[in-house]
């Protein structure tokens, strides 16, 4: 089973975390819909409700090959990839999923997202909530 760990640092306070237990995705290759995210650097962004499915969710900005910057949300990386996210839930389809049976009220999720709540950075003129690193 594979864990998350979040650590988002609030400075002067110091820094907080919170880790989780991870939902495996269905498909094994990276490249693919549905496959696990790609390891690597990636910005956190703001909490919102996701429309269609009604759960917790951040985009994910996976951050580019050659150091430049990030990828918006919808643009594929070099490997095909977009519309990463992280948030809780029972199965993955290529986002960082918390497994939580409870989504929105599970517990670990909810320490989750106290964790990333509590971030708050700006880059290139937008804000963000702090950075993900997927190994």
């Amino acid at each position: 089973m594979d864990f998350l760990t979040i650590v988002i640092l609030t400075f002067p306070w110091g820094r907080a975390s919170a880790t989780c237990p991870t939902q495996p995705p269905k498909e094994r290759r990276e490249d693919r819909f549905g496959g696990p995210t790609p390891r690597g650097e990636y910005l956190i962004g703001k909490w919102k409700i996701h429309k269609r499915h009604g759960i917790d969710w951040y985009k994910l900005y996976p951050k580019k090959e050659d150091n430049s910057g990030y990828y918006p949300y919808r643009q594929p990386t070099r490997r095909g990839r977009s519309v990463m996210g992280l948030h809780p839930g029972k199965t993955s389809l290529g986002c960082v999923t918390v497994r939580a049976p409870t989504y929105n009220r599970d517990a670990c999720w909810q320490r989750i997202r106290r964790v990333i709540d509590c971030g708050n950075m700006t880059y290139r003129r937008s804000s963000y909530t702090g950075f993900l690193y997927v190994q």
